[in-house]
């Protein structure tokens, strides 16, 4: 699977600056609570995603302009999966639809991903049913829109490489 293009707050991220990883990790607003018995009781307010963008290459990101005491768009470029035990799932809204394929669907057979055409109505993805599947994979590209101080830019004089990092967090 070829990643598509990413976009930070509008700003195309050039192919000689190209990220090499971009993650995920969960914020949650929520406590575990113990009761007298000792059982557990998790109390949950919100999630949402944090994610962070590094890449290198031989030329800086074009960064430096954007105004980052506003909320940033960023189309990102690893893809989220969704695991279903039928051919249907719900995506989240906020997904890249500027792509030609923005949602792929697997089936799981025997333990291997087989590629499955997928269609969309809104939110809700159908995969093609294929024989012997155990269940089914949907793979999407989120749109988030975050909050960040910027990224953190650096040069290897030696290598004569540019490195950029970026974290964010949704809002």
């Amino acid at each position: 699977m070829i990643a598509p293009m990413l976009k930070i707050a509008g700003v195309d991220i050039a192919l000689q600056t190209y990220p090499a990883s971009q993650e995920y990790s969960p914020l949650e607003g929520a406590t575990v609570h113990r009761m007298l018995n000792g059982d557990a009781y998790k109390q949950q307010h919100w999630v949402r995603l944090a994610t962070r963008i590094a890449g290198d290459g031989w030329a800086p990101a074009a960064l430096a302009g954007i105004d980052w005491s506003a909320a940033v768009e960023i189309l990102c470029v690893q893809p989220r999966a969704i695991h279903s035990a039928t051919v249907n799932a719900t995506l989240p809204a906020a997904r890249r639809s500027d792509l030609t394929v923005n949602v792929l669907a697997f089936a799981v057979v025997a333990g291997e991903l087989v590629k499955t055409p997928v269609s969309m109505l809104v939110n809700a993805a159908t995969a093609t049913t294929v024989s012997g599947a155990t269940s089914y994979q949907f793979y999407y590209y989120p749109k988030l829109s975050c909050y960040s101080s910027g990224p953190t830019e650096t040069l290897d004089l030696s290598g004569a490489a540019y490195g950029w990092s970026l974290e964010a967090e949704q809002v």
